[in-house]
């Protein structure tokens, strides 16, 4: 895509009569495309928090057109890593960029290995990094469910988190800490809270097009 778009760009270029008019064109072209670019990232943004039981988020904040920029410019995979040494799903850049196939080997020896020391030593407190490792491969790769659009909220928050529920006496902390995180890091909360088997609410979609 990018090739394309400096092609395209050279194209312009070569129309112009000066230097100063090839430049212009170039200009006026990537222009262009940066700001459609922009505003389709700023919408997968708003649709993605609406399928993870968010809020949309607030137009009017001018880090949510920087994530827009990142998102829309196909940087949303290298965005991540430039704030932290994982990316969204805590893959590290080595496993983002070898694709799925290796990381969902690499998921399921990991699995299978935490599964062997939790055989081999019952009572050192391996079960529940096991059942928390085994909760974290089903919200990867269950097919479908995990990945869906109109499966996945509902997977996650009446199977998985459920799960963890039980698995995990510790999980209702977990949930409030994601929520304190959202809200601090973009002011927004969640409309389907995680753990929680029904919607609270509706969600509030005011601040995604730009209400006060």
């Amino acid at each position: 895509f990018t090739a394309l778009q400096l092609e395209a760009m050279h194209q312009f270029a070569s129309l112009g009569a000066t230097r100063g008019e090839r430049a212009m064109r170039a200009a006026d072209y990537m222009a262009r495309l940066a700001i459609m670019m922009t505003l389709g990232g700023g919408a997968y943004i708003q649709l993605k928090a609406l399928a993870s039981g968010q809020d949309m988020r607030d137009i009017q904040d001018p880090s949510f057109w920087g994530a827009a920029i990142v998102t829309g410019g196909g940087f949303g995979l290298f965005g991540d890593f430039l704030r932290m040494s994982e990316n969204r799903f805590g893959q590290s850049p080595v496993q983002a960029a070898m694709g799925p196939g290796p990381a969902l080997i690499g998921d399921t020896a990991g699995l299978a290995f935490e599964t062997l020391q939790t055989i081999g030593s019952p009572l050192t407190g391996h079960e529940s990094r096991l059942a928390r490792q085994a909760l974290h491969y089903a919200r990867r790769w269950t097919p479908v469910l995990s990945s869906h659009i109109a499966t996945r909220l509902a997977y996650q928050r009446l199977v998985l988190d459920q799960l963890q529920h039980l698995a995990d006496p510790n999980a209702h902390r977990s949930f409030r800490s994601r929520a304190t995180s959202l809200r601090s890091r973009t002011g927004q909360d969640y409309w389907w809270a995680p753990g929680e088997t029904e919607p609270e609410r509706a969600p509030d979609m005011s601040m995604g097009f730009g209400s006060p």
